[in-house]
């Protein structure tokens, strides 16, 4: 099970590495994401609840992560790009920049999960 939350969790670096380039694009150009960007979106999120299920089935049957602090930056992976969704007003610009901070953000918390997984 350790196997898949690894696989899982380098798959969420990518989503979300693509979210991120899309989201510089977007904010140069200040358009809106539209409905692919949405969707992407979705994957990031679903990329990184699939990798906490599976690394919470890991804990359940025993396997720990090298840090407790893990625990508390996968639970802020999950919730940061809906928060960061929710402060989105409809100002193309404004809002691509507010998915920039969050995805770039998202990038960073990730790279500390696997700096204490």
């Amino acid at each position: 099970m350790q196997a898949v939350h690894i696989i899982l969790a380098d798959a969420a670096v990518a989503a979300v590495a693509i979210a991120v380039l899309w989201c510089v694009i977007l904010a140069l150009l200040a358009r809106p994401g539209g409905r692919w960007f949405e969707r992407l979106q979705r994957v990031v999120i679903l990329s990184i609840a699939a990798a906490a299920a599976a690394g919470a089935v890991a804990f359940a049957l025993g396997a720990r992560p090298g840090d407790g602090l893990h625990l508390i930056y996968g639970g802020v992976a999950i919730i940061l790009l809906p928060v960061a969704r929710s402060f989105r007003s409809g100002a193309s610009r404004r809002d691509a920049l507010l998915m920039l901070a969050g995805c770039a953000l998202l990038g960073g918390v990730l790279f500390r999960l696997f700096m204490t997984g």
